[in-house]
């Protein structure tokens, strides 16, 4: 899914962090109705058509976007999953917190929309405006929907721009049956309950998203590496969303991932990682971990993307002899970005960090600057992977990247 933002954020510690920049991923621009750009065919696809047995139709303010569904990458593409009947708008959104510069970007994009080839006469749809349910943002869109009543994989392409900005991307959108209720047990009962699934921890106030792999518990004597990842993004409030990211997203349904992951919910209005309370939590969590299951304690990890990935340094230069290795995906310390003065008690820690080069909300050199000081402080293991013509969506490809897993279980303690 493409992804281009319209309204200036701030980091961290504004309403509008840069999460909202991965939320939005395929629905954040538009077009506005008197400059949208529709030839006059019979081969448009109007409302009430059927494209490959999908019926493209009207939605409401209910429809879900794909933003607010699990998506993966499947040949360099996104594929993002629905369930039979439930509609889905395929549709770019813009948004803005005053109404008034909501209608402004509205008017000022061109937009255009591909389904399967066949192009869409957005105008004849109309659009809708909403409430975005989580971030209380106003949104505008197309009011348009994608209902499969049948196992059907559909692919749109969208393309769009605004002065000084375009975009263009592809994405599949599958419909298969609806997902059996997994509803969140307590910690203590994942023991023999393979794969990802959501818990309650006893000892912490986190909810939880734990992954066990297939091979779990056959062999007795056998432990396993963990891998504690922090999300990113403000106002989280549900298990949900926590599913549909970077590593989470992957071990739904299968079994093969060589990893204990444990990654929690934290609730926090901008993500606050870092806090001495929270990061206390973190280590009660990872005690709670080691005393339930078969968890190597030399091979702890520690990862997580933008907000997530700043407590990720933060935590780990607090407690370095926790854990194994570090992966921080747009990170940053503090706000303005600096260097902590203890920076050097990472100077052992295996570190591979990375960062899109054009991010506009976390600067690359927010972390280059962390970078830098680890390998004067003497640690010769850091590594730092920048994505050339990349932004604040890198952290879909870095935890797509196998070669990063198989560099983990090369590091212990």
């Amino acid at each position: 899914m493409s992804i281009k933002i319209f309204s200036k954020r701030r980091l961290g510690f504004g309403i509008f962090m840069a999460l909202f920049s991965l939320l939005f991923l395929a629905a954040c621009s538009t077009q506005p109705a008197s400059q949208t750009r529709t030839p006059t065919s019979p081969e448009l696809i109007k409302p009430g058509d059927t494209v490959n047995g999908v019926l493209v139709t009207t939605g409401t303010a209910d429809s879900k976007f794909l933003f607010d569904i699990p998506c993966t990458k499947k040949d360099g593409v996104d594929l993002c999953t629905t369930t039979f009947g439930n509609p889905i708008n395929p549709t770019a959104a813009v948004y803005d917190q005053d109404p008034e510069k909501l209608q402004t970007k509205w008017d000022a994009f061109v937009y255009t929309v591909t389904i399967d080839g066949r192009q869409v006469n957005l105008a004849a749809f109309g659009s809708i405006d909403f409430t975005h349910k989580r971030t209380g943002l106003n949104m505008r869109a197309y009011n348009l929907v994608l209902i499969g009543s049948e196992p059907v994989t559909v692919t749109v392409h969208d393309a769009g721009s605004l002065p000084g900005e375009s975009f263009g991307s592809d994405v599949m959108v599958a419909f298969g049956p609806a997902v059996v209720d997994d509803p969140i047990q307590p910690l203590m009962t994942a023991t023999g309950r393979l794969g990802q699934h959501p818990y309650t921890s006893v000892k912490t106030s986190f909810d939880l998203l734990l992954y066990l792999p297939g091979e779990y518990g056959k062999d007795p004597q056998q432990t396993w590496p963990l891998i504690l990842f922090l999300h990113g993004g403000p106002n989280v409030t549900s298990l949900d969303w926590v599913r549909i990211k970077p590593l989470a997203v992957q071990l739904d349904n299968q079994f093969e991932f060589p990893f204990i992951v444990a990654s929690p919910l934290h609730t926090g209005e901008n993500q606050h990682w870092s806090q001495p309370a929270v990061m206390n939590e973190l280590l009660a969590l990872t005690t709670e971990l080691q005393t339930l299951f078969a968890i190597n304690p030399n091979q702890i990890y520690l990862a997580g993307f933008i907000e997530g990935a700043n407590g990720v340094w933060e935590l780990g230069i607090a407690h370095p002899e926790l854990f194994a290795a570090i992966v921080p995906v747009g990170g940053y310390i503090d706000y303005p970005f600096n260097v902590p003065k203890n920076i050097c008690d990472l100077k052992d820690m295996p570190v591979w960090a990375f960062h899109g080069a054009d991010d506009p909300n976390i600067p690359v050199n927010a972390q280059q600057m962390l970078v830098d000081a680890l390998k004067t402080c003497g640690n010769d293991t850091v590594q730092f992977t920048i994505y050339p013509n990349a932004s604040y969506e890198i952290f879909h490809t870095a935890f797509a990247d196998p070669n990063l897993y198989a560099w983990l279980r090369e590091q212990s303690r």
